[in-house]
């Protein structure tokens, strides 16, 4: 059995798109489509983060995408309803691994 068998999972990849009003003025942050892959996804652990002085756990996860893919630090994935950020990007010649915690919507 190879990898490839075990990327079952989809996972879409965005970037963030700066948006201004038409006077210039505020920006909105919206998300264009960098594109869909299989993927193997898989939690890690939960780690304890503070938010507004309130400590909160953080889910982390373990992502291998099939191919080499071209990601940053500033895009996100969004897998079964939920919003990874991208922690660490470990590039490979035939696959991409990610560690991405969950943020809140």
């Amino acid at each position: 059995m190879s990898y490839a068998d075990h990327l079952r999972e989809r996972v879409r990849i965005e970037r963030p798109v700066d948006i201004r009003d038409t006077f210039g003025g505020v920006e909105t942050r919206s998300w264009e489509l960098v594109g869909e892959y299989f993927a193997q996804v898989q939690a890690r652990s939960a780690r304890q983060v503070a938010v507004a002085g309130q400590k909160d756990a953080q889910a982390v996860y373990h992502i291998m995408l099939r191919a080499p893919v071209a990601v940053g630090s500033e895009m996100r994935l969004l897998w079964r309803g939920r919003v990874l950020a991208i922690d660490s990007i470990m590039p490979d010649i035939h696959t991409t691994e990610l560690t991405c915690h969950e943020e809140a919507l």
